[in-house]
């Protein structure tokens, strides 16, 4: 037996000793004060307690358990559960082992997951599927990997919806973005950078574009946003300005009725003027349900994330369908495995 588990049951027979040691106390007390009620049994009560106190058994665990060694224990116990955690977390196993290395990136330095909110009105607001979607993520990610002793810090912040970036991408990590361009600014911004589009008003000419039902006007100033009939929403695949897939978007009213949708996933790397590369990812479904969906498709899908870490390009684009009714559970599928980002003009 090791010298730790000596002393962890060294330390349980002090535990215990006490435990007895104060039902003996209250032993006497209860037949010095109910004596006379309960007759017999109070003497009965009274031998057994004085017979243990004066047995030396106490004052032999006392002297043989001293402070600094049930210290000593105490640090123990705390050093081998610290130990023990991070040999669980750290076992990776062909399960998670590309999950593990897909999110490290974003893990080793800090990292934004950005929502954003609509401040039209007096107090900014954001959607709560948005918000219960970043919470998932960050949860998760907590959950998974943050006792590895190597992560640095997961946030989640806001962007106005309607604000409009030049330049260098708001705030100072990576990025996580929780909407598709169109519905986050930052997303968009990504997206000009690794396609290198520089005028919003331009046309995709190869890439992936979402198509919307209403002409929105805040919606259709994005390039990556189409107008069309009902029947024809969802996301397609643009090739030298021609539509060569398409991958749509079926609702429905009725909770309970099978649905179709669709999510793009973007991961890539961006190198800023400082020399600084930062890690970006986009999630961006094509309703908010779908966002979800691929949040957890890209938490646990780890075929998916070995196609992305082993890709020939860092900056790489997938397509997810999403079948199936909210109420019932839907499931997503890996429809366009990932490819390398095209430049959106030739």
């Amino acid at each position: 037996m090791s010298k730790f588990k000596k002393q962890l049951l060294k330390y349980k027979a002090t535990m215990l000793t006490l435990v007895v040691a104060l039902l003996a106390f209250v032993g006497l007390y209860l037949s010095e004060q109910f004596g006379n009620n309960l007759s017999g049994l109070s003497k009965i009560i009274e031998s057994i307690a004085l017979a243990f106190l004066t047995s030396g058994v106490v004052s032999f665990i006392f002297e043989y358990m001293t402070e600094k060694e049930f210290s000593d224990v105490v640090q123990e116990v705390v050093r081998e559960e610290i130990i023990n955690s991070q040999k669980n977390c750290e076992k990776v196993n062909p399960e998670n082992e590309e999950l593990y290395n897909f999110w490290r990136p974003f893990l080793q330095e800090d990292s934004v997951i950005v929502l954003s909110e609509d401040r039209s009105g007096t107090e900014p607001t954001v959607r709560a599927t948005d918000l219960e979607t970043a919470l998932l993520l960050y949860q998760k990610l907590m959950d998974f990997y943050s006792v590895q002793g190597q992560t640095r810090k997961v946030k989640i912040d806001f962007v106005p919806k309607n604000r409009q970036i030049f330049g260098t991408l708001p705030f100072s990590g990576n990025l996580i973005i929780i909407a598709a361009p169109g519905a986050n600014p930052v997303a968009t911004t990504i997206m000009n950078k690794l396609k290198n589009l520089h005028q919003p008003d331009q046309t995709i000419q190869n890439g992936y574009v979402f198509v919307v039902e209403k002409e929105n006007p805040s919606y259709l100033e994005n390039a990556y946003i189409l107008s069309d009939s009902a029947d024809k929403i969802g996301i397609r695949d643009i090739q030298k300005g021609k539509i060569v897939d398409y991958f749509p978007r079926e609702s429905s009213d009725k909770a309970d009725a099978t649905c179709l949708d669709c999510c793009l996933i973007v991961r890539g790397e961006i190198l800023e003027e400082k020399g600084r590369t930062r890690q970006v990812l986009i999630i961006g479904g094509h309703s908010r349900y779908a966002t979800r969906d691929g949040v957890q498709y890209i938490l646990s899908n780890n075929d998916w994330a070995k196609q992305v870490n082993h890709h020939s390009s860092k900056n790489t684009e997938s397509i997810l369908e999403i079948s199936g009714s909210i109420s019932q559970g839907r499931k997503a599928t890996l429809r366009k495995p990932p490819r390398p980002i095209q430049k959106a003009i030739r």
